[in-house]
Parts: structure tokens; sequence; C-alpha cells
């Protein structure tokens, strides 16, 4: 029908169709757009709380941008109720 299609949620596939537009940023792109701002800030430590692995996926740049002699990141998974 080529009715077009708007998305503005994270979608891991990146589907490519003709009538399909997703306004969420790449999860790279977002991600490194978070180290700028932990840079900007000059944050020595962080905590990165998430609820399940996509949202990890999400800031897999972030956790790459620091070596192992840089200040300590701290990673936390929510619990299983949505009671937070």
């Amino acid at each position: 029908m080529e009715i077009p299609h708007l998305e503005t949620r994270w979608d891991y596939r990146l589907r490519r169709e003709s009538c399909l537009v997703n306004l969420y940023p790449h999860p790279t792109t977002l991600s490194k757009a978070y180290v700028d701002l932990v840079k900007a800030w000059g944050w020595k430590s962080f905590t990165i709380i998430y609820e399940n692995n996509e949202g990890l996926v999400r800031l897999q740049e972030l956790l790459k941008a620091h070596g192992p002699s840089e200040f300590p990141i701290a990673v936390r998974q929510l619990g299983e109720s949505s009671d937070y």
C-alpha cells in the first residue's frame, strides 16, 4: 500500500523498507552522545542502571570508551518487578 510508517522507538533490527522511517537515534550515535556528556561534565565515576539486555546493548559505546585504569563505572540491572 506504500503508506508511510513513522516510528519513534528503538528497533535493533534496523529494517530498511521503502515506507518506514524510524526517528530514534541509532544506538551507536546515542551512546557516543553519552560519552561526550560524561567528558563535558567531567564526571569521575557514574552508575549505569538498565532494565534488560537491550538497554545494556544501547550503552555499549559508553562502556567501551573507558579503559581499566580510568575512573570506575558501576553497572546495575534493575530487578524484575516494575516498582523501582
